[in-house]
């Protein structure tokens, strides 16, 4: 008994003898933030990459090279409504070229950024001593599960003035388009003036847009300033030369002055810089208003029924050009910024 004890006191002593390693003591570090990375840092690089693509394919003769991917959701909405366009797939819509022998970049620039909207000057030479430019309207936005710069449309320079792709495209989505002039008559002034687009197939009005203020969802306006958007009609009804059509105002932004022709949604006028209008209270909207028209020659004549405030209006809107319209005063308002900037003290 004594030896079995004795022996396990001397490997006691030899255990308390050896070199016992520090365990290692793991710690765990604070988490790093990781930079987003978006489309090569900036929208410059994301258009530079893309041109560079475009023309390595061009000059070899590939002019299928598909680069819908980096369309934004709203370019790629106006181009679904084509059924068959190989513009998209031509370097026209990219270059304003049909013809050339090689396409080399020259320089990508930025001209300005706001926030999520950026404007990219591209210029390239397209034959020796032939430089062109592009301008590419870039938006930042998460498309297809990746945050990034996608092109939102391109401008391209011309003579009688800038051609932006994304009207081109919406002219091929109909046969004509048309548009009607209603002139606000108080005062003789133009600055709540309300203007109509309506898109025609086969003869067919298929779509339509309208430019107004709150006034058309409010039973009485006093002590304030309208505010003024662009709708897409909805439940669009023709029979001959009767038409009807119905606006919604949910979940419509206001802006404080009187918005392009070329905006047609409130997505587009807010990239474009248009400025918000504040409402006091929209207790009083109506959602949704109907309207039935008559399509004369040259006029429209339109009968709003706003059903919530039991009465009738009637407005003639004058067929016309888009120039014409420009002409006559459209999009003058007075009292722009008193609209944003007085209404945005009262918050």
């Amino acid at each position: 008994m004594k030896s079995v004890n004795l022996v396990c006191l001397l490997a006691l002593l030899v255990c308390m003898g050896c070199k016992r390693e520090k365990p290692e003591v793991k710690t765990v570090e604070e988490p790093v933030e990781v930079p987003l990375v978006v489309g090569g840092t900036d929208a410059v690089s994301r258009i530079k990459a893309l041109y560079e693509g475009l023309f390595t394919h061009y000059n070899k003769g590939d002019f299928a090279y598909d680069v819908q991917s980096v369309f934004s959701s709203r370019l790629r909405g106006i181009w679904s409504q084509l059924p068959e366009n190989e513009l998209v797939y031509s370097s026209n819509i990219w270059t304003d070229l049909q013809d050339f022998d090689s396409l080399v970049l020259e320089m990508v620039t930025l001209e300005s950024q706001i926030e999520d909207t950026a404007m990219v000057a591209v210029r390239f030479r397209a034959f020796e001593d032939d430089i062109r430019s592009v301008r590419v309207r870039a938006v930042r936005e998460s498309l297809r599960g990746n945050l990034d710069w996608y092109v939102d449309d391109i401008i391209h320079p011309h003579q009688d003035g800038p051609q932006s792709i994304a009207g081109i495209a919406r002219g091929y989505a109909a046969d004509s388009i048309v548009h009607y002039l209603w002139e606000y008559g108080e005062f003789n002034t133009h600055q709540e003036d309300n203007v109509i687009e309506l898109r025609f197939k086969d003869s067919v009005v298929v779509d339509g847009f309208f430019w107004g203020t709150s006034d058309e969802f409010y039973d009485a306006r006093e002590g304030f300033y309208p505010g003024f958007s662009v709708w897409q009609m909805q439940d669009i009804s023709m029979a001959g030369d009767t038409i009807g059509f119905m606006l919604d105002s949910r979940d419509v932004d206001y802006f404080s002055g009187p918005l392009a022709l070329d905006v047609h949604t409130a997505m587009e006028a807010k990239r474009e810089g248009y400025y918000l209008w504040r409402q006091f209270s929209f207790e009083y909207f109506q959602d949704t208003v109907r309207y039935q028209g008559r399509l004369m020659q040259d006029t429209l004549l339109l009968f709003k029924e706003k059903s919530k405030f039991p009465y009738y209006e009637e407005h003639r809107f004058v067929r016309k050009t888009e120039e014409e319209i420009m002409q006559s005063g459209y999009g003058q308002c007075d009292y722009e910024e008193d609209n944003r900037q007085s209404l945005l003290n009262l918050y």
